[in-house]
């Protein structure tokens, strides 16, 4: 495995293991509050900025991935799509680029 593919898995793991892990503990306390959840991430501008910023790369990412799996017959790594949809772009974009390093056959 090179350097670049190993790289894209360790800040893949990473992503799964920080910033998911506070979801993960935020929900368990919460429960799907939905309402509660985006209150909590809008109540600054400061918040609202970042998930603005967080949305609209993930859209960028999503389009980008689609695209390139179409243009390379990639069907594998479309998984990144409903990953990144569900994790975000942190989680979806190290692992769309992990497969796209690896040999299509």
């Amino acid at each position: 495995m090179d350097v670049s593919r190993t790289l894209y898995a360790i800040l893949f793991l990473a992503a799964l293991a920080f910033p998911v892990r506070r979801f993960v503990l935020w929900f368990r306390e919460n429960g799907f509050d939905w309402s509660r959840l985006i209150a909590e991430v809008t109540a600054t501008q400061l918040g609202t900025g970042v998930t603005g910023a967080v949305l609209i790369a993930s859209l960028a990412a999503i389009i980008f991935m689609i695209g390139e799996c179409i243009t390379r017959r990639d069907k594998l790594s479309i998984i990144a799509v409903p990953v990144t949809l569900v994790f975000g772009v942190a989680v979806g974009l190290p692992l769309y680029l992990y497969l796209r390093l690896r040999r299509i056959e």
